[in-house]
């Protein structure tokens, strides 16, 4: 997931925030990125894109490896972000960008980015042989001292972090239910109801 926000007690406003990214459900953040810039992922996150939405730019910044390294794109044209979108399913490699330019913000320009290029290998997933394939297993709890979320412990797929290849469908989710949890008191919320 990737956010826009500050760190400290008060929350800033937008122009004055960063970009963070979580890998483990929003238990723990990285700076990404300094100042908000707008994101949306491809490939079943296997792309992540920010683009900043305060200014004119001609570049955007991905990462095909969830952040552990970040590029600048430049798509030569000054305009100024105010969309990123791919297939409501995130399984596209392709992004258009929306924006206007400064000498003309009554016009909408449209910015084609394609990464299909960028690696033709597709990743395997390999269910019989989980340890020989480009996926691990992952469950959102793991960070957690209690392996229970929601009222049960599950695992999903998610690329492994620096394979260089393309998903290109939707994963089934979530891959296995490891076990039900039962309920415990931490689980319920106290209402104290007043009647005259």
């Amino acid at each position: 997931m990737l956010a826009v926000g500050t760190v400290g007690e008060y929350l800033r406003p937008y122009a004055d925030s960063d970009t963070f990214l979580t890998r483990d459900g929003g238990f723990t953040w990285e700076e990404v990125h300094k100042d908000a810039h707008m994101w949306e992922f491809g490939d079943a996150g296997s792309i992540l894109l920010l683009a900043n939405d305060e200014q004119p730019t001609d570049r955007v910044t991905y990462t095909l490896n969830e952040g552990l390294t970040w590029q600048d794109y430049s798509f030569g044209e000054s305009i100024r972000v105010q969309s990123i979108v791919t297939v409501p399913t995130d399984t596209s490699r392709k992004f258009i960008l929306f924006g206007t330019r400064s000498d003309k913000p009554e016009s909408t320009v449209a910015v084609h980015l394609d990464f299909s290029s960028i690696t033709n290998v597709k990743c395997k997933l390999d269910l019989a042989n989980p340890n020989d394939d480009d996926f691990e297993l992952w469950s959102p709890s793991e960070s957690r001292e209690e392996p229970c979320l929601f009222g049960v412990q599950a695992l999903y797929h998610r690329r492994i972090r620096d394979r260089n290849c393309y998903i290109g469908e939707r994963l089934p989710q979530p891959h296995k239910i490891e076990k039900h949890c039962p309920c415990s008191e931490q689980d319920f919320e106290w209402w104290v109801l007043y009647s005259r």
